[in-house]
């Protein structure tokens, strides 16, 4: 059985690293949506490589949080977009920390109602998206693609960086579990990066349905055979 990957026919890139920016395009116009927050955790400069620039010119306010100093750029780029709301902070996975996700959303002042979000933190991102009170209409997560897919790889601290792929990033199955756990529906992918949309939302897109995860062949093929299928598994062990 053969997976319909029909998202990646709308690749095209403004700023986005891998045709996100075609794949928003063709979903906002799907779902009938030309204004809203969007919510980009992970926004780098706000700018480079990122998802929501291109909105960020429409007219959509864009809540962006990053934890390093490319963050100070974004006040610079606030100058030019008044509709640009920067937060340099580090997401916290614990629930008591004053930087939860939702204390973070909740100082930003973040509207409940997101249209799209964008999910680059490449560590524990399926903890945010299991904690996040705001359940945008859809969004776009990275994962490390030379895992794997179904492989229950969760982002280990402790992991070696080194070795290729790295140890310390999260696979496909956590954030594929969470978000089905959470409401969405997987609608495709982008290099490496992986697409959800709400349940409620599906027969709007009118998309052929992703028939079978398991012969996802997108995520780098020279990894994905038996062999590799039992090296993985232990990966973070």
């Amino acid at each position: 059985m053969k997976t319909t990957n029909y998202l990646a026919n709308f690749k095209k890139n403004n700023t986005s690293q891998c045709g996100e920016d075609g794949v928003v395009e063709e979903l906002l116009r799907r779902l009938n949506i030309t204004t809203g927050n969007v919510l980009d955790i992970g926004a780098a400069d706000g700018e480079w490589h990122s998802n929501t620039y291109t909105l960020l010119t429409l007219g959509f306010d864009v809540y962006a949080i990053e934890a390093s100093d490319n963050a100070k750029k974004m006040l610079e780029l606030k100058k030019s977009f008044p509709n640009l709301h920067p937060y340099q902070v580090r997401v916290d996975a614990d629930k008591s920390s004053p930087n939860h996700i939702n204390s973070i959303l909740e100082k930003m002042n973040v509207p409940k109602d997101i249209e799209f979000m964008s999910l680059d933190i490449d560590s524990i991102d399926p903890w945010v998206l299991m904690d996040i009170d705001r359940l945008p209409k859809f969004f776009v997560a990275e994962i490390e693609p030379r895992y794997y897919p179904l492989d229950d790889i969760w982002h280990n601290p402790n992991g070696n960086r080194s070795t290729n792929p790295p140890q310390n990033l999260t696979g496909f199955g956590p954030m594929y579990k969470t978000a089905k756990a959470k409401g969405y529906r997987f609608i495709g992918q982008t290099s490496q990066n992986i697409w959800f949309l709400r349940n409620d939302l599906i027969k709007k897109i009118n998309f052929p349905e992703i028939l079978d995860v398991e012969e996802l062949t997108n995520f780098n093929p020279s990894y994905l055979n038996a062999e590799d299928k039992t090296r993985w598994k232990n990966y973070y062990n």
